[in-house]
């Protein structure tokens, strides 16, 4: 673990610019999470935006939104559309309330950054991962914090910044000084074919399905869900419109987390962190 911060200064930052050259790889991090940009509906206007963004100069982009509303799969969609045009690309997934420590212990990024952390401690390990990054001279590299919370604001002036580095910042929280993204609901219409994207059944219709996603007020997550949980287990529409009230059994696999979810309700409740979402969302 990684003590207080604000012990940490600049000076352990430049003590590390001494290390000369060496060739990485692109790929600074063993993980890099990406999906084709065709596989996301109703996104591709906020792909564009998001690619803008670090273009113009801006020096952290934080694409906030609602749990479940398709943050991370706007990051893996840019990934695979914008991935070449990098030089180096690290992606980071903060699942802790450490962000030093999900940093360092993030597969592959020591030894794709030529770092030996033998007989030294979390806190220098951790700030020589950011000299290095910061060290890389080829540009533009791409560097994505994925579930980050406010507590990276603290972290601002250590990151690598431009023009070298592009940083994009996935959150529920907003989050002090980032250029800040809002990811809103889908449409109607594509909150429609994305239901139609999972479910091939054809025993609902287009006025079903509509009545549906405007039950879940078009919540991306949501919609897939019920989607492949009415393709698996030939759920029909009363069963989905109480899929939510009922914890309808799902059985079913999703992108989000990597994971298997097998009732509806316990696993929505599990991506949401009720203290944190304002009186409109909850």
């Amino acid at each position: 673990m990684v003590g207080d911060h604000a012990h940490i200064d600049q000076q352990h930052l430049h003590e590390h610019h001494h290390y000369s050259a060496t060739q990485y790889p692109q790929h600074l991090t063993a993980k890099l999470p990406s999906i084709s940009p065709e596989k996301i509906i109703g996104r591709h206007d906020d792909l564009e935006d998001l690619h803008r963004r670090p273009f113009d100069n801006k020096q952290v982009v934080l694409v906030n939104g609602l749990g479940g509303i398709g943050k991370t799969a706007l990051s893996q969609a840019y990934v695979g559309k914008y991935l070449e045009e990098y030089r180096h690309a690290a992606w980071f997934s903060l699942v802790t309330d450490d962000i030093p420590s999900d940093i360092l212990n993030t597969e592959a990024v020591l030894d794709n950054l030529s770092i030996n952390a033998e007989g030294k401690d979390a806190g220098k390990i951790f700030i020589e991962i950011l000299a290095r990054l910061q060290q890389i001279n080829e540009k533009p590299c791409l560097l994505i914090f994925d579930n980050a919370d406010a507590s990276l604001a603290e972290w601002y002036d250590y990151l690598p910044h431009q023009p070298k580095w592009h940083i994009l910042v996935t959150s529920r929280e907003r989050i002090e000084n980032f250029d800040l993204k809002d990811l809103d609901s889908l449409s109607e219409d594509d909150a429609i074919t994305l239901f139609l994207t999972h479910y091939r059944r054809g025993n609902l219709d287009r006025e079903q399905i509509r009545d549906l996603v405007r039950d879940v007020e078009l919540h991306t997550l949501t919609i897939e869900i019920l989607a492949k949980t009415a393709q698996l287990q030939r759920t029909g529409p009363h069963e989905l419109m109480r899929a939510i009230k009922n914890d309808l059994k799902a059985n079913v696999y999703v992108r989000h987390k990597g994971d298997k979810i097998d009732s509806v309700t316990s696993y929505l409740c599990t991506i949401f962190s009720l203290s944190k979402l304002d009186k409109a969302e909850l």
